[in-house]
């Protein structure tokens, strides 16, 4: 997956949850789109929470160059 791709999908990040999700300031805090070896992790995106209170991201989805769901019962601290 290319930068821009990868990019494109952070930026298309949906709320399909509740209303009261959108008052929530989740980031992405890492994005690790290219391993350089074969012994690397692969692909990955890191969330973090800036509220001082848990963050339900049931039904969030991340949609673009990655497609992504939040299952039902996910929560970022």
């Amino acid at each position: 997956m290319n930068l821009l791709r990868l990019l494109s999908a952070v930026a298309l990040l949906s709320l399909a949850g509740r209303a009261t999700a959108y008052d929530s300031v989740v980031t992405f805090n890492e994005v690790h789109y290219h391993p350089t070896g074969p012994t690397e992790d692969g692909e990955w995106l890191e969330l973090h929470n800036l509220n001082g209170v848990n963050v339900d991201l049931s039904g969030w989805r991340i949609s673009g160059g990655i497609d992504f769901t939040f299952p039902s019962g996910t929560v970022i601290p």
